[in-house]
């Protein structure tokens, strides 16, 4: 048996159930916004809650998931939603919801092309890709390693969330409380990087960070989170990234010789 299997830092092949979950509750909805104009996303009520499905855990089709709904059965749910995706372990439930504010934009402005009226190029383009199919398997991955990382690993996510609960702050979960900043944050990105290369391995060596903010916003958050720790725990995320993404060989030659000029932006 590999050494490596008794790493907590190695990531999930679960290309299974992201795969399962993107096709069977997301992919028809996106296909019907690539080919018309949007309205897919329009409504008349002020709060997003379109629930496209929800299963078991159990129901997932890999052997990994299987093995983690026997120690910690959770209930799935997809569609769009105002809050976030998330893990939550103390009600066993994940909820995979695509960017609520980008839905909020278009409904809003009515049209795609109207949106892009109102955007920079830029701006559109981002806005454009959380509609964009690795993304959103992005934020599946990134979920769904999260439950299996708590559940394979002593449940270490929720007793934090527990500490942090009982301390009233959130610095139980890390270093002033900048959660994204995290070691369980910070594992959940490598699996979004890790679905991103899925989709770009022919090109991975030039695919660069600007990319990768396009194709998963989240990175945004992260990288603006920098802005508000010390030098030294902003040291620590970026060695603690780069050692997970060359472990786990996700580092392409543009991701490592960019990213310095790259971060002067945040």
């Amino acid at each position: 048996m590999k050494f490596k299997k008794y790493l907590n830092e190695k990531t999930f092949n679960i290309n299974k159930d992201v795969d399962f979950i993107y096709k069977n509750y997301f992919k028809k909805h996106i296909d019907l916004f690539k080919k018309g104009d949007g309205s897919e996303f329009v409504h008349d009520g002020e709060k997003v809650n379109w629930r496209y499905g929800n299963i078991t855990s159990d129901k997932l089709p890999s052997k990994k998931a299987h093995d983690a709904s026997l120690m910690n059965l959770v209930y799935i749910e997809m569609g769009v939603f105002d809050s976030s995706s998330y893990y939550e372990p103390f009600k066993k439930h994940i909820r995979l919801t695509l960017n609520k504010s980008a839905v909020n934009l278009l409904n809003t402005y009515k049209t795609i092309d109207a949106v892009k009226d109102l955007l920079k190029p830029s701006e559109y383009k981002r806005w454009y890709g959380e509609f964009g199919e690795t993304g959103i398997k992005g934020t599946i991955y990134h979920e769904l390693s999260h439950w299996m990382d708590d559940t394979f690993h002593n449940k270490h996510i929720t007793n934090k969330l527990i500490k942090a609960k009982e301390s009233g702050t959130r610095d139980a979960l890390t270093n002033k409380g900048a959660v994204n900043l995290s070691i369980f944050e910070l594992d959940a990105q490598v699996h979004a990087i890790k679905q991103l290369k899925r989709t770009y391995k022919k090109i991975w060596d030039d695919v660069t960070w600007e990319f990768i903010v396009q194709h998963k916003s989240s990175f945004d958050v992260v990288f603006m989170n920098l802005k508000n720790v010390s030098k030294k725990d902003k040291e620590d995320y970026i060695k603690r990234l780069y050692k997970r993404l060359n472990r786990e060989k996700l580092l392409g030659k543009s991701l490592i010789n960019g990213f310095e000029s790259f971060l002067r932006q945040y």
